[in-house]
């Protein structure tokens, strides 16, 4: 497997990229409920509605974005368009102060930072022959799971470290989604 990653200098950059761009997704996922109930005192039935937006900013951006984006501009020019929305995404929400501002944030970005999953695979299709397909794809599900496993631990401790378990001001989660932006 490690073989036929680093036979392909663009498929090892991709993998550092999804590598990191997953630590900054699993970090975005783990603090955002925090936030969001602890600091801008979001109800359940409130973060129920911003779940409904974002899953239908992702649903409409993949079926109906998706297809024109990369017609026109390319794949890798596509993945970068959705990694800079992962990026540009922790600072706008450090910015909100109401659910609806989450919300907000959510129907217009979410759905460009869901794009880069269908476009890894689309590009590691194009890549590798068929034979080895499954075998990067492992490689890269294997790397999304690590990720997720770094950024519980690592976001999750310094999270109630610099909030003090929620209790210090909003601001103290500014480094948090500042880092978050930083990998991404």
């Amino acid at each position: 497997a490690w073989a036929v990653l680093f036979r392909h200098s663009f498929i090892t950059n991709l993998v550092a990229a999804m590598l990191l761009s997953g630590l900054a997704l699993s970090g975005l996922n783990l603090l955002t409920a925090p936030i969001c109930t602890g600091y801008l005192g979001v109800p359940k039935s409130q973060g129920t509605m911003i779940g409904v937006v974002s899953g239908a900013s992702a649903f409409f951006t993949v079926t109906a974005g998706l297809r024109p984006l990369t017609r026109r501009f390319g794949d890798v020019v596509t993945l970068r368009f959705s990694l800079a929305a992962t990026a540009c995404y922790p600072l706008l929400f450090a910015a909100c102060m109401h659910g609806r501002d989450v919300a907000l944030l959510n129907a217009l970005l979410f759905g460009a930072i869901v794009l880069h999953f269908p476009i890894v695979a689309a590009i590691k299709s194009n890549l590798v022959s068929s034979e080895e397909q499954g075998l990067v794809q492992g490689v890269l599900a294997s790397i999304r799971i690590l990720a997720m496993c770094l950024a519980d631990v690592f976001f999750g401790v310094f999270y109630r470290r610099i909030t003090h378990n929620g209790t210090a001001p909003k601001s103290a989660t500014y480094p948090l989604l500042a880092t978050v932006a930083a990998l991404a």
